[in-house]
């Protein structure tokens, strides 16, 4: 993050979130690679520049290629996938529950539902599935 914070910090500033915003479909290189929804769009507003730093390392990675997947450059079947992927459930460390997409849905990540409501999903597309390809999302995120 140091060598690159100059560049990562364009990527946050050009890409700030708007009114009503609850998330964001990211792609790199005309592939859709990532979602982040949230409960509220203060929690957007707060957690987004991190986020995004996140996927911006990978933009500026010359060795990223991201996910050879069917939905391609569509978001509309990237959601699809998501809608339709299974999932497992399994206590949250903190409240509520950790769903997590199963290993067979072409995706990485999860959701925490708890009061009710999914407080945040996170899905990423896999290039293929792997065992424990979901787990990547906690350690992508723990910068």
């Amino acid at each position: 993050f140091l060598d690159h914070d100059a560049r990562l910090n364009s990527y946050v500033e050009k890409l700030q979130p708007v009114s009503q915003q609850f998330g964001a479909i990211f792609s790199i290189k005309g592939r859709v690679i990532g979602l982040e929804l949230f409960d509220s769009q203060q929690t957007c507003q707060a957690l987004m520049p991190k986020i995004i730093r996140s996927y911006a390392l990978d933009a500026i990675d010359p060795g990223f290629r991201g996910a050879q997947t069917e939905h391609g450059q569509q978001p509309e079947l990237f959601l699809r996938q998501i809608g339709k992927a299974a999932t497992h459930e399994a206590k949250a460390v903190g409240e509520g529950t950790d769903l997590r997409f199963d290993n067979s849905s072409g995706l990485a990540g999860g959701a925490l539902r708890a009061r009710d409501r999914i407080v945040h999903l996170v899905a990423f597309a896999m290039a293929e599935p792997t065992l424990g390809s979901s787990d990547r999302v906690y350690r992508r995120r723990a910068f």
